[in-house]
């Protein structure tokens, strides 16, 4: 049977982001804005563009270098300043607050020229897309000049608000991230606990509840070999029809990974595609009755781990839910979400993430 299961549903895929702490990389921002210029400027609206180079110092925040500049009409304006990024929840990784302050350099046909500080604030969203981040913010900005001779005369200060769409690039590769334990506790099971004792920690072992001394390959899985102790009758479970057994003609419980069950971005819906796959699921579950499964969420190791952990989990709690509505007892079923925290690939390729992204099935009794 777990043959059939295999075959049936041989692959891997699910998807977005995850993992631990965050990205430390540089970034950098080219963008484009539209500008209400203030009356008093007495100059039309406008396009503006920028350049911005950033740094995460934190998992909710980020110090920027923002460079812009301008030509409304007659009126030329270039910017230099710095930003402060912060991220309202780490459950929510892609919306944030702007603060921003720096100089603004104008040189223009009707008043004075002159250098000003200015300063602004607003909210944005970064939404993962493609290799990098696609930023859309709307911001306040005063410029306080505080020269009655500029534009049009008579103001002392300019407030314009401004909208702009940007496009944020990783530079270089990404480390390899540490799992946060203060994020991990009723998700994923500890790193570093072995319940089995066969020197495989529990949230990388394919094969839990080995039999004590029995000798194991690195997926905790029985092998061949001098050594080896067969495990006695009360620990063996018995194979079904077709299902694959180690050296000892007992049941080897290996995860399999449900190919083509793949969601929505940034959501846990499911696709058409997915339910299809999982009516197959549905039926072979149904037939080995008595069996326990866990439905286990996984991500690659983009964004933050706080968010993917949970999307992961809600992912599994959508595949259990179909597969409940599909006529599989509920005792049968667990879900759990393990965010990026049990790659089966180092997360240094595009190819290796999309392979991270996967939901499984194991049988676990």
């Amino acid at each position: 049977m777990r043959f059939l299961l295999s075959a049936v549903l041989a692959g891997g895929v699910i998807g977005t982001a995850g993992a631990a702490n965050y990205d430390s990389r540089l970034y950098v921002s080219p963008g484009v804005s539209y500008v209400a210029a203030d009356a008093g400027r007495g100059v039309n609206n406008g396009e503006a563009f920028s350049v911005t180079v950033g740094m995460p110092v934190a998992d909710n925040r980020n110090y920027e270098l923002d460079l812009g500049w301008a030509e409304l009409d007659s009126t030329k304006l270039i910017n230099l300043n710095a930003n402060m990024i912060s991220f309202f929840d780490p459950k929510l990784p892609m919306l944030f607050s702007v603060l921003s302050a720096g100089v603004l350099s104008v040189d223009s046909a009707l008043g004075d020229n002159y250098f000003s500080p200015n300063v602004a604030a607003g909210l944005g969203a970064m939404i993962p897309a493609w290799m990098g981040k696609l930023r859309i913010e709307g911001l306040l900005r005063a410029d306080l000049h505080f020269n009655g001779a500029a534009g049009l005369g008579g103001k002392r200060a300019f407030i314009e608000p401004i909208v702009r769409l940007g496009y944020s690039i990783p530079l270089g590769a990404q480390r390899t991230l540490q799992a946060n334990d203060s994020t991990a506790v009723d998700v994923i099971r500890p790193a570093g606990q072995d319940n089995d004792g066969d020197g495989v920690n529990d949230n990388t072992d394919l094969c839990p509840g080995t039999p004590l001394g029995t000798v194991v390959d690195a997926t905790g899985c029985a092998v061949q070999g001098a050594g080896a102790i067969a495990p006695s009758k009360q620990d063996c479970r018995s194979p079904a029809l077709d299902e694959a057994v180690d050296q000892f003609g007992c049941a080897v419980d290996r995860a399999v990974i449900l190919n083509g069950v793949n969601f929505d971005f940034d959501s846990d819906l499911l696709t058409d595609q997915a339910k299809k796959v999982l009516d197959d699921v549905a039926t072979v579950l149904q037939g080995m009755a008595g069996a326990k499964a866990e439905i286990a969420g996984h991500t690659s190791d983009e964004g933050n781990e706080h968010y993917n952990i949970d999307l992961s989990q809600r992912r599994a709690d959508a595949v259990r839910s179909y597969l409940l509505a599909a006529g599989v007892p509920a005792k049968q079923l667990v879900a759990k979400g393990y965010g990026g925290n049990a790659p089966l690939a180092a997360n240094d390729s595009i190819r290796n993430r999309k392979q991270n992204r996967r939901v499984e099935v194991k049988i676990i009794k």
